[in-house]
């Protein structure tokens, strides 16, 4: 009987301390979790109705998924738009105010979410992807950027968005005689 307490001990002890360690090491992890996401800006401080300050993750908005694609992009050398670009695409739908953007090839939505930025209220921005894959990431982010957290009366970006799946040629011969196109962005294969 000694000999079981013992060895239970002994156990218990291994474990307890192999549990403390890994516990520092959780606690290590989130603080250089957190200390990446404040260096990125993805955190923030708020005041709660109290008076006591604390930190937070930013609320998910189209500004926020931009950046998190600008950085997805550099680092793993992604073929999208880019901050540069989006802003020339910016610039050219402010100048002609589309009603209807049509865009072929989503690839992950950053050209759809840019021009939703600025197109008219009651404009909608439609994206074609032939690849499955990308049009779920797509849709994904621009379901993202409608921003339930968003600042009251700022827009609802991701609702101005329609993300279709699709080859490009064969959804616009379908489309074509209901669809009045005031912008067309090629930015994929249209076959």
């Amino acid at each position: 009987n000694l000999a079981v307490n013992l060895v239970s001990a002994v156990l218990f002890a291994y474990i307890f301390g192999r549990e403390q360690r890994a516990g520092a090491e959780r606690v290590q992890q989130r603080t250089e979790t957190r200390e990446r996401q404040w260096a990125r800006g993805d955190r923030e401080q708020v005041q709660t109705p109290s008076g006591a300050v604390k930190e937070r993750l930013k609320e998910v908005d189209d500004e926020w998924i931009l950046k998190r694609l600008e950085r997805w992009g550099r680092q793993d050398m992604l073929p999208m738009v880019g901050p540069k670009k989006g802003a020339i695409l910016q610039q050219l739908v402010l100048e002609k105010q589309p009603q209807v953007v049509y865009e072929i090839g989503a690839f992950l939505g950053y050209s759809a979410i840019t021009m939703a930025q600025v197109v008219p209220e009651t404009a909608k921005v439609i994206t074609v992807e032939k690849d499955w894959k990308f049009m779920l990431a797509a849709k994904r982010f621009a379901w993202q950027a409608r921003g339930e957290g968003r600042i009251p009366g700022k827009p609802r970006i991701g609702d101005r968005i329609e993300v279709r799946w699709g080859e490009a040629c064969e959804t616009l011969r379908k489309e074509a005689p209901d669809l009045r196109i005031d912008l067309l962005f090629i930015d994929g294969s249209s076959k």
